[in-house]
């Protein structure tokens, strides 16, 4: 594939920090492994000073391979990691400096979890709703500050201010069959740390934490100058992608690792899709332009769809967001495809489990058909 103009910017710009607003489909990965290996060939960093974060392994595995195909052996160095894996490598590291810290952590998945977490579950409440309750309550008790060595108290306090401040982002985790359960939601106000505590020592009693905890962790460590300073000072060059899925807790983290390094943010404002565990592209994007003052780039060429697939989700796109279209692309985007493609047929769903069905009955019917 050769490289467009766009491209080209984001691989040579190695003074200034990045905001590389790039969609599905656009070369992204392959540019950012061009970008790595030029930063290497130039001399402007050794591949151990260069870190590169996304949130999936199987995204991690890819972009280390494309970065090895193209600066070689010395390439093996570059940091390439999830972001909850980079935490847990902290962490890790961490508890070799300090006894209060387990060494032998287990990362529970939300499985395991969900073994720890159901003898306190309302049974009203959905198991992804109630592990996404525990998830904001922990986040925003980092996110707020609350350090003292009395967790109940510290849980108390988060929730009451959460209920000030985000009650209805709060009462939709009690959402089931469209009706909120309110028995639940009013348990919750009243005995929610009780159950944050008790799911707690449940983790702890075998050494293990979840994927918050590993965020929470970090940020709390990152509260020491010192430590802080310290994973700062290993980086040069910084590349985080997928940000449009990045949590406030999440950016806060990394963000105490930018000062001072060259830093290239990728997102798209269209593609999130972890809005319902606190996913903000527009705040935290906006607040990467203010501070950091980045040059933005945008990719304009999708080299995955054909013609009218592109089309039809663009216009669609368009239609939605015709303000925040506006304010992202100068230009108009475009199909590098020759291909028309077949027509896209739309189905109007009675409510979302209705579009669900349909959806998975349709992939079902792929598979079928292959």
């Amino acid at each position: 594939m050769a490289i467009n103009k766009e491209q080209q910017r984001v691989i040579d710009e190695l003074d200034r920090n990045i905001l590389l607003l790039a969609s599905a489909g656009t070369g992204k990965t392959n540019t950012l492994a061009y970008r790595v290996a030029h930063i290497i060939e130039s001399g402007r960093a050794e591949a151990s000073q260069i870190l590169c974060m996304t949130f999936t392994n199987k995204a991690c595995n890819e972009m280390k391979g494309r970065i090895i195909s193209l600066a070689g052996s010395a390439a093996k160095a570059v940091e390439v990691s999830s972001f909850h894996s980079f935490c847990f490598k902290i962490i890790q590291d961490e508890s070799k400096r300090n006894d209060a810290l387990f060494m032998d952590v287990t990362i529970f998945d939300e499985e395991d979890c969900k073994e720890l977490y159901m003898p306190i579950k309302p049974g009203n409440v959905r198991d992804m709703s109630f592990a996404a309750l525990l998830a904001m309550v922990k986040e925003y008790r980092s996110y707020y500050g609350y350090y003292s060595n009395n967790p109940r108290e510290d849980y108390g306090q988060t929730i009451c201010r959460l209920m000030k401040e985000k009650s209805k982002e709060v009462e939709k985790l009690f959402v089931n069959y469209n009706q909120v359960q309110s028995d639940a939601f009013h348990d919750f106000t009243q005995e929610g740390a009780d159950w944050l505590v008790s799911y707690d020592e449940a983790l702890q009693s075998v050494h293990g934490m979840d994927f918050t905890d590993l965020i929470t962790g970090v940020h709390r460590l990152f509260q020491d100058e010192q430590i802080r300073e310290r994973w700062r000072s290993r980086y040069s060059y910084i590349a985080v992608d997928e940000m449009q899925d990045t949590g406030l807790l999440e950016y806060k983290v990394m963000e105490m690792l930018w000062k001072g390094n060259h830093v290239l943010l990728c997102g798209d404002y269209f593609q999130t899709i972890y809005e319902w565990r606190g996913s903000d592209p527009f705040r935290l994007l906006a607040d990467f332009e203010e501070h950091f003052d980045p040059l933005k780039i945008v990719f304009y060429e999708n080299f995955r769809s054909n013609r009218t697939l592109f089309t039809m989700a663009f216009e669609t796109l368009r239609h939605m967001f015709p303000k925040l279209v506006g304010n992202i692309y100068n230009e108009m985007p475009r199909a590098v495809s020759a291909e028309d493609g077949p027509p896209v047929r739309i189905y109007g769903g009675k409510n979302e489990y209705d579009e669900a069905k349909f959806i998975y009955d349709s992939i079902r019917k792929l598979a079928t058909d292959a």
